[in-house]
C-alpha cells in the first residue's frame, strides 16, 4: 500500500479501507499480488516499517520485525530460480501483534501429513519434482511428507493438489514451531474459509505462486488465471 508519487490507480487507492480490514486479507492480498506497484509498495514499506495493514501482499499487524522478511521476498523480482534467497520463517514467541498475549504467539502445532488419494498425491510430487517446496534453513531439498494447509481436528481427503504441500521433515518441523499468522501469510496454511488455489503461497522462499486444482503452479500475476475472492 504505497500512495506516494504513485499516479496509477492501485487497488489499494480504489478501495483504501479494504486495506486495513483484517476480513479482507485473501482478497487485498492478492490485488496487491497483481499490482504493478507492487515492488515499490515493499521498499516503502521496508522504510517506513507499518505498524497495520496489508503491504506489498504481507499483512502486519503489530508484527512488522516478524514480516520484514517477506516484503524482503520482493526486492529482488529478478533473483535466479536455482539459487533461491531463503529467508528463516520467523520464530514464534515474538513481540507485538493482537493475536495472542503480548509476547506469545500461537504456534501452528502438529501439521496434518496425509496420504492423498494415488492421482492426487502423483500431481502435488509431479508439480514439487520430487523436491521440497517449503526450502527453509536446513531444507534436506527432498519430498518426505504431503502436508495439508487445512486445520481441522478431523480433515477430509484432499480434494485437490492446492489442498496440500510437499516438504522435507525438516520444514515442516520449521513450520510446526512457526507462529499462525505467519504460516497464514506465506501460505503454508489457508484459512477455512478460503479456497486453497486462490491463496497465494511463498513458493521455495523465491517466488509468490497460486497452485491450482490440477497440480500445477501460477505466477501471481498471470493474466490467465481468475482469481476469485472470498
Amino acid at each position: 500500500m504505497n500512495h506516494k508519487h504513485d499516479t496509477r490507480v492501485t487497488p489499494c487507492l480504489q478501495h483504501p479501507g479494504d486495506w486495513f480490514d483484517p476480513k479482507r486479507r485473501t482478497f487485498t492480498r492478492q490485488g496487491c499480488l497483481t499490482c504493478p506497484n507492487l515492488f515499490q509498495c515493499s521498499q516503502s514499506a521496508l522504510r517506513t516499517q507499518p505498524s497495520y495493514g496489508m503491504w506489498a501482499g504481507v499483512w502486519i499487524d503489530g508484527d512488522f520485525p516478524n514480516k520484514k522478511h517477506l516484503l524482503g521476498a520482493h526486492a529482488c523480482p529478478a533473483a535466479d530460480a536455482k539459487t533461491p534467497d531463503r529467508q528463516p520463517i520467523t520464530p514464534p514467541d515474538t513481540p507485538g501483534g493482537r493475536h495472542g498475549r503480548p509476547g506469545r504467539r500461537i504456534r501452528v502445532g502438529k501439521l496434518l501429513t496425509t496420504s492423498p488419494r494415488p492421482a492426487i498425491a502423483a500431481q502435488i510430487t509431479a508439480r514439487a519434482s520430487g523436491h521440497c517446496e517449503i526450502m527453509a534453513p536446513a531444507c534436506t531439498y527432498s519430498q518426505a511428507a504431503i502436508f495439508s494447509r487445512r486445520r481441522r481436528a478431523n480433515p477430509r481427503p484432499l480434494a485437490s493438489p492446492a489442498d496440500a504441500i510437499a516438504a522435507c521433515r525438516n520444514c515442516i518441523e520449521v513450520i510446526e514451531h512457526a507462529d499462525i499468522p505467519t504460516a497464514l501469510d506465506l501460505g503454508y496454511l489457508v484459512d477455512p474459509r478460503t479456497t486453497t488455489s486462490t491463496a497465494a503461497m511463498l513458493w521455495r522462499q523465491h517466488r509468490w505462486v497460486f497452485l491450482d486444482t490440477r497440480g500445477r503452479i501460477h505466477a501471481t500475476d498471470d493474466p490467465a488465471v481468475t482469481h476469485t475472492a472470498s
